[in-house]
């Protein structure tokens, strides 16, 4: 089995920019704000929010600007981070924690769409689909902490809430990654891919 790298497929997102990004200037300029800071000062951005309001295109267009600048780079959705993982499964002297570390390694780290595989759906819905193994939270749990060690600038979208992944990670991992020196975005509107004038 071998490792493929994550893209963003969408016209729209393999094009984004971050001059293109909408948003109320509030919002905007803790975005955009938070890109332009020294490396040494960028930590994690969590930005979360309902469905359709441009997290995934923010998230293109922040990949686009670092690989404009040459920058060493990964990118996961979650569906992808989580079978990425397990693929070291079947590779003979390849253990689990090898695979976090290469990947948190990266000078910049983007997971985005946090939660999208039913990881949370199991305690805020009553949908029948299933939640998440314990094994594959335990994954995203190392994933989290070996970045969160490292001190490196990671970007994390999600349409859950902080009260929301406070249930379902630990409190020593939402403690850190809600710390002050973290920017968190939490945005709350109308899906906008439904407003045909946007």
């Amino acid at each position: 089995m071998t490792y493929e790298n994550f893209r963003f497929r969408k016209k729209d997102h393999i094009e984004a920019h971050l001059s293109n990004v909408v948003h109320s200037s509030f919002i905007s300029d803790k975005l955009i704000g938070w890109t332009m800071k020294p490396y040494h000062e960028k930590h994690a951005l969590i930005f979360s929010g309902n469905v359709g309001n441009g997290k995934t295109y923010f998230a293109a267009a922040y990949y686009n600007s670092l690989i404009e600048q040459k920058k060493n780079v990964r990118v996961y959705d979650e569906a992808h981070l989580l079978n990425e993982i397990r693929l070291s499964w079947e590779k003979p002297g390849e253990s689990q924690t090898y695979r976090i570390n290469l990947i948190t390694d990266a000078e910049y780290l983007i997971l985005d769409d946090f939660g999208s595989t039913g990881a949370f759906l199991d305690k805020f819905s009553s949908s029948a689909r299933l939640g998440m193994s314990d094994n594959d939270k335990k994954i995203l749990e190392e994933v989290l902490n070996a970045r969160l060690e490292k001190d490196l600038p990671f970007l994390i979208t999600t349409n859950f809430s902080e009260k929301y992944l406070t249930s379902f990670f630990s409190p020593r991992i939402i403690s850190r990654l809600f710390a002050a020196e973290n920017t968190v975005v939490e945005i709350n509107i109308s899906d906008r891919r439904k407003n045909t004038n946007f």
